[in-house]
């Protein structure tokens, strides 16, 4: 069985053209990370209205690490990453293809109604990539040394943040 880590960045500010969360297998790493999953989730504290911005996922070939984000193992005992593989946010990319372009709500989610923002806060329907796992005809997004893939702020926003971004990879 594969090893599997996570990556999760939290209450990331977004910013016109800013990458949120990157994850790149530097040149040099011994890793090759495939990207199975990953998910944005509403579940911000701050109290925001009317935000509405445009996020896109990309896959990237150069990375300046900004907030260093560390990954985490499902299982203790799996081996620790090639210190070439480096997850961060607000970190200063080069992108390639596009993989997917979505509207996202920014707006703080409310207990009580059915709204785009609380519907934001469920995992089941906030996946925007999944390749899923054994039986799947889709690939997963595989990052050889010196590939990446990162969420990025495409629109311009007043002081809002994301909530969290996970991404799951194995190796």
């Amino acid at each position: 069985m594969a090893a599997t880590y996570r990556v999760i960045g939290r209450e990331i500010l977004l910013g016109a053209n800013k990458s949120l969360l990157a994850l790149f297998n530097g040149v040099g790493s011994s890793n090759v990370l495939k990207v199975n999953r990953i998910w944005l989730l509403n579940n911000q504290l701050a109290a925001i209205t009317g935000i509405l911005v445009t996020l896109e996922l990309r896959l990237i070939t150069a990375h300046t690490i900004g907030t260093l984000v560390t990954p985490a193992k499902s299982k203790l005992a799996s081996p620790n990453l090639d210190a070439n593989v480096v997850s961060s946010m607000g970190a200063t990319v080069t992108e390639t293809s596009l993989f997917r372009r979505i509207v996202w709500s920014a707006d703080e989610p409310a207990q009580t109604e059915n709204t785009m923002d609380t519907l934001e806060l469920m995992p089941s329907i906030n996946i925007i990539w999944d390749s899923g796992y054994s039986g799947s005809s889709v690939e997963s997004l595989i990052l050889n040394a010196g590939q990446g893939v990162h969420i990025k702020c495409v629109t311009s926003t007043v002081a809002s943040n994301l909530g969290n971004i996970i991404m799951e990879f194995t190796t």
